[in-house]
């Protein structure tokens, strides 16, 4: 995006809840190239609450009514996941670069046509995988890659988390956690909602875990069986999923959503001569016998900067909607090949 002479970067927000006030917001407004002009959030107290705390100049209920209002270069969307087709599929249309939260999309085929219609155009779209900005799993990817643990074998991909009080509809039990999942802690999160989030935790946090497989397996998933555990809300919050890939590698994929997450390495690869187990705070190679930590030589940042770098074409897109259909793709064929449902 070349900007004329020394004018900022402006853009909206498109959902002003705990992560978008948490990351996004902060983020765009320590950057001197960006000017966040405006933002949409439907819930009238939550709006109030953001653009008090803030200083956003303009707050719209409705986010069509912003994106027709204001004079914007680009859009960040962190709203519950059911809306993202309709609202990526909007700013697509208008020509706006979007940075958008992950999942992509809950269906295939909406992932499939927001990624089309991008690419088409030439418009940035990026999926905030943030493993993907992280020194450390890029340096895991680039050791991979170079052939430093040999064939690759088995890939192990999970992600654990404390949210059985999410899932379940509860609000925030303590003042710490009210104050984290701030302006909304007042009422249930939409992760307790399905026809909001999707089936559920594989669609939300657990995203991650699929991504980093599908990125480090270097391949093509050919075949999938999962087993599932779900409340009696309908949302699966436990999945154990095994993959085969076309390159002859096995993976699996582990979720939890009502467990305290204590395993360091989120993500690990098995080769013929070693191994990479990958965190974002740290990275152990082993290769013919002996352990290394190496020292990334990729810097992590956040994906909004990494969207903002993008914009100023400073960097490459590492998080383009071509990877996330993929997660899309390989979530869905997760859940269909669940064998096992129980509450």
């Amino acid at each position: 995006m070349k900007m004329n002479g020394n004018r900022k970067i402006r853009v909206g927000v498109i959902g002003a809840g705990s992560f978008a006030c948490r990351y996004h917001i902060p983020h765009l407004l320590r950057r001197e190239e960006v000017d966040l002009v405006a933002f949409a959030k439907r819930t009238d107290l939550s709006r109030r609450r953001v653009q008090e705390r803030f200083k956003i100049p303009a707050a719209y209920c409705d986010y069509q009514e912003m994106l027709e209002s204001e004079r914007l270069d680009a859009v960040v969307i962190a709203t519950p996941h059911h809306v993202h087709y309709e609202q990526t599929k909007f700013c697509l249309q208008r020509g706006l670069p979007v940075l958008l939260e992950k999942p992509m999309t809950i269906e295939t085929y909406h992932a499939r046509e927001l990624h089309e219609l991008a690419n088409k155009n030439s418009i940035p779209l990026l999926v905030a995988y943030n493993r993907r900005v992280n020194g450390h799993y890029r340096e895991a990817a680039k050791i991979i890659a170079d052939g430093g643990v040999g064939e690759i074998r088995f890939l192990e991909a999970r992600l654990f988390a404390d949210l059985e009080w999410m899932m379940s509809g509860a609000l925030p039990p303590t003042p710490e956690l009210q104050e984290k999942w701030w302006p909304d802690a007042d009422r249930p999160n939409f992760r307790s909602d399905k026809t909001h989030i999707g089936e559920g935790f594989l669609d939300d946090g657990g995203s991650h875990a699929i991504d980093a497989l599908l990125w480090f397996s270097f391949s093509t998933p050919k075949e999938v069986a999962a087993v599932m555990h779900t409340y009696a809300n309908g949302l699966e919050v436990r999945t154990s999923a095994g993959i085969a890939f076309e390159n002859g590698a096995l993976g699996s994929i582990c979720c939890c959503a009502d467990t305290p997450p204590v395993v360091p390495f989120e993500t690990i690869v098995h080769g013929s001569e070693g191994a990479v187990a990958a965190s974002r705070e740290e990275l152990i190679h082993v290769f013919k016998g002996k352990t290394m930590k190496p020292q990334p030589r990729f810097s992590s940042q956040t994906t909004t900067d990494h969207f903002i770098d993008v914009l100023l074409e400073k960097e490459e897109n590492l998080c383009g909607s071509a990877n996330a259909v993929k997660a899309v793709e390989l979530a869905r064929a997760v859940f269909a090949s669940n064998s096992l449902s129980s509450t």
